[in-house]
């Protein structure tokens, strides 16, 4: 049976934040381009109920809280894309880089592609997913293609980078990482524990189908496009950079009018 895998920033104790302390300036520098930050409510209700019950859960399978980072219902995300790592060398002047993104976003809300409208755009959460490395996630069902539709604009933008990329030497497409599920993490490790990430699975299905007799996950409005800034890692200390808010009613109609 496969063994869960510690994560090694976690393991090192990078969460505590001493870099930053010490130095002055934030640990680490990324930005990840998401949805469903911050979390719509109906979520953010399941997922507190489904944290309550996977940790009696592990408890009785004899895993510590110790062994694990369940994430904060405030850092719950959805990536469309991560277009700087965390893992990279922190940035002194970090400014260019998210002016540079900022923009392009801005760019990417005037492409056909770009969703049409709030409406048009929800997601059903459809169940959760243990890896082999032993990190839990939540997938989710994109039946409008709002997903599709924004990493789409973001491959066009990336084409059109390539001519300014020279004059901002901090920006580099090889960075970019999109991933190929629509999800949102919840569970790492900080070490080893003495269950299997199949055990593991059951248990994180259990939790699941406990928190949906009383929750109901579908429909999650998107609402809006984020550039989040991490300054921890995985999340546990962000800030928005800019925001691109989804229109309200189709788009068609705001242009032409109601038939009537």
């Amino acid at each position: 049976m496969p063994k869960i895998s510690p994560d090694p920033v976690l393991a090192s104790d990078e969460l505590s934040g001493e870099r930053g302390k010490t130095s002055g300036s934030p640990p680490v520098f990324g930005l990840v381009i998401t949805i469903l930050h911050p979390a719509p409510s109906p979520l953010i209700s399941f997922y507190e109920t489904f944290c309550c019950h996977l940790k009696e859960l592990l408890e009785d399978a004899g895993v510590l809280d110790t062994h694990y980072l369940l994430y904060p219902p405030h850092t719950l995300h959805c990536t469309v894309a991560t277009v700087r790592p965390f893992k990279k060398a922190a940035l002194h002047h970090p400014e260019r880089i998210i002016s540079f993104w900022r923009s392009a976003l801005e760019r990417m809300e005037q492409k056909p592609n770009w969703p049409e409208s709030v409406e048009n755009s929800t997601f059903d959460l459809c169940g959760p997913q243990v890896f082999d490395n032993g990190v839990g996630v939540f997938l989710f069902d994109d039946k409008s293609g709002a997903m599709n539709s924004l990493r789409r604009c973001l491959e066009e933008e990336m084409a059109c980078f390539q001519a300014t990329l020279p004059e901002i030497s901090d920006v580099n497409m090889e960075d970019v990482r999109v991933p190929n599920i629509i999800h949102s993490t919840v569970l790492r490790w900080r070490s080893s524990p003495a269950i299997s990430t199949d055990q593991l699975q059951r248990l994180f299905n259990k939790a699941y189908e406990e928190a949906t007799v009383t929750h109901t996950t579908n429909a999650l409005s998107i609402g809006s496009v984020r550039l989040l800034r991490e300054s921890l890692p995985f999340m546990q200390k962000l800030t928005c950079c800019h925001e691109a808010p989804l229109p309200i009613g189709n788009k068609a109609q705001s242009q032409e009018g109601p038939a009537d």
